[in-house]
């Protein structure tokens, strides 16, 4: 019977830590701005929050919590800093951490972009990012910090 219980509560202790290394919440770096889309940067990325957004916890959004320069060193006067990068990026049905008809902003050119998030299949530590603008999109893969 003690040996029953032990092994439930093993079972109950490491479910939600699988399923935490499976959410699109937390904190991820964004590849470095290439430059080739306006507005500069070139180099720069940032680390961005992804959370529940404030107004529906279904959705997610994302806030620029970090920022650092081409050689590595964080730029803590940087403009951005706060500023919401994912707006109301919501749960595609029937695909799990996938989501969109939402909304990414380039802060190098100030404009959003609709948008779609879907973390790896096999990596969760990778989230795939599409930015749309009619029939021109672009992608970033971000790497989770934490």
């Amino acid at each position: 019977m003690r040996s029953k219980l032990i092994l439930i509560a093993t079972m109950a202790l490491t479910l939600p830590l699988t399923s935490l290394a499976a959410d699109v919440t937390g904190v991820w770096q964004t590849e470095p701005y290439k430059g080739i889309t306006g507005g500069g940067g070139k180099g720069k990325y940032d680390h961005v929050r992804i959370h529940a957004c404030e107004d529906n916890a279904e959705n997610i959004c994302g806030t620029i919590v970090k920022s650092f320069l081409k050689d590595g060193s964080e730029n803590a006067e940087d403009d951005f800093l706060g500023k919401p990068m994912l707006v109301d990026l919501k749960p595609k049905p029937k695909k799990e951490h996938n989501f969109s008809k939402g909304k990414i902003w380039h802060p190098h050119m100030d404009k959003y972009f609709k948008s779609s998030i879907e973390l790896d299949d096999k990596d969760p530590n990778v989230l795939h990012l599409d930015g749309c603008l009619a029939f021109f999109c672009m992608g970033q893969d971000w790497q989770r910090v934490e």
